[in-house]
């Protein structure tokens, strides 16, 4: 395991049935760098500028698998 070379992507598209899912925004980050507790992840476009004020509200536990 490896986690220095982790990373967490989330992304956000807009689901729909008739037609194929529209990207939204997304961010990711290394795995290190989460910090357990309530986090606001702030999106970005494709091309990685800022979509203010899109964010995603999470609450981040890390647990160690054994």
């Amino acid at each position: 395991h490896v986690p220095e070379l982790a990373l967490v992507r989330f992304v956000v598209e807009d689901y729909d049935k008739t037609s194929k899912n529209d990207f939204v925004g997304q961010f990711t980050l290394p795995f290190t760098c989460i910090q357990p507790g309530y986090r606001h992840i702030h999106l970005l476009s494709k091309d990685g500028t800022s979509i203010p004020p899109s964010s995603l509200f999470v609450n981040v536990r890390i647990t160690k698998l054994t």
